[in-house]
């Protein structure tokens, strides 16, 4: 069940309440940090921060405040639980290069292939049936995030642009996927050893904790690729590509839109047409079928011996 690096006595379930206690106390560290930079940064009071979130003023501030909290709930957990688990943290996370140039290219197409059916899932989550009360609370959710999202987002200049790429959309890609397919995904496939049940419960959990109701089937979607892209890979830096990229989309598109003289709303509320979801699908399936045949050629060539048979003993 475990490999010659395995730390003696320490279980996929005991790696998992690790996991989910670093998240806690992770939120915690991180709030208290973010707000010592408010007060630095802006010589304002710290119960003037939630107030201020959607001030555009403030807007360099927060996206930093935003790197350093993310930093803090989603890498030192998985980083933490990595050294619990295995005296190789990094192996264990699957930092590797058992990739190849074409799995890199093919992860970038899966990605530019999801980005419609993405978008249909949205419009599909919008039409789940609610009771009044509870479509006006997550409503109202959904538009304190947008208000904020819309600080952020507003992307005016080439080096407003470099910056989100880099802010918005690497330091996320890294810090989440490191803690849900790194960790959560890799400990639950490694307790079950079902490839399906670390991917989906994975993906909800992804999708829950960015507590948007009307973006949870786009992301549960969103994590169940990036999930087959790194257990049919075994690499952790293909699904960071793949969340990059869809993360680079969106700001890229957000840029493009105000340069073009629209508004952030009108931005954020572009959309494209049906049609492109169905092609999309097609899209997709046909890449990720080449993704995992790639994969099982590229493993084969590219695992040194010593870690396939490593991975060979704990799946035993």
């Amino acid at each position: 069940m475990y490999n010659v690096y395995s730390r003696p006595g320490r279980s996929y379930f005991s790696g998992l309440m690790v996991l989910f206690g670093g998240i806690l106390v992770g939120m915690f560290i991180g709030s208290m940090i973010s707000m010592g930079i408010w007060v630095m940064a802006t010589d304002r009071g710290i119960f003037e921060l939630q107030t201020q979130m959607t001030n555009p003023a403030y807007r360099s501030v927060f996206q930093w405040i935003q790197v350093v909290s993310t930093f803090f709930v989603f890498f030192v957990p998985a980083w933490f639980m990595a050294q619990y688990m295995s005296r190789k943290p990094f192996a264990f996370l699957g930092y590797n290069t058992y990739f190849s140039g074409r799995q890199y290219l093919l992860t970038v197409l899966v990605m530019l292939a999801a980005l419609p059916v993405v978008g249909a899932m949205g419009d599909l989550n919008k039409m789940i049936p609610l009771s009044g009360e509870l479509a006006e609370r997550f409503r109202e959710m959904e538009r304190q995030y947008n208000d904020q999202v819309k600080v952020l987002a507003d992307i005016r200049t080439p080096v407003d642009y470099v910056v989100s790429l880099l802010l918005m959309a690497l330091a996320p890609a890294i810090f989440e996927e490191m803690l849900f397919r790194g960790g959560m995904q890799q400990l639950l496939f490694r307790g079950t050893k079902r490839m399906w049940v670390a991917i989906l419960l994975t993906s909800i959990v992804f999708s829950a904790i960015h507590l948007s109701f009307f973006g949870f089937l786009p992301r549960l979607l969103l994590g169940v690729v990036l999930g087959l892209l790194f257990h049919w890979s075994g690499s952790l830096w293909l699904p960071i590509l793949g969340h990059f990229v869809n993360n680079a989309v969106a700001v890229t598109q957000l840029y493009w839109y105000l340069r073009q003289g629209k508004t952030l709303e009108q931005a954020m509320e572009e959309s494209l047409p049906i049609w492109w979801a169905v092609l999309g699908i097609a899209a997709l399936i046909g890449l990720l079928i080449r993704f995992y045949g790639q994969s099982l050629v590229d493993r084969k060539e590219r695992v040194p011996a010593e870690d396939q048979a490593n991975e060979e003993q704990w799946m035993s």
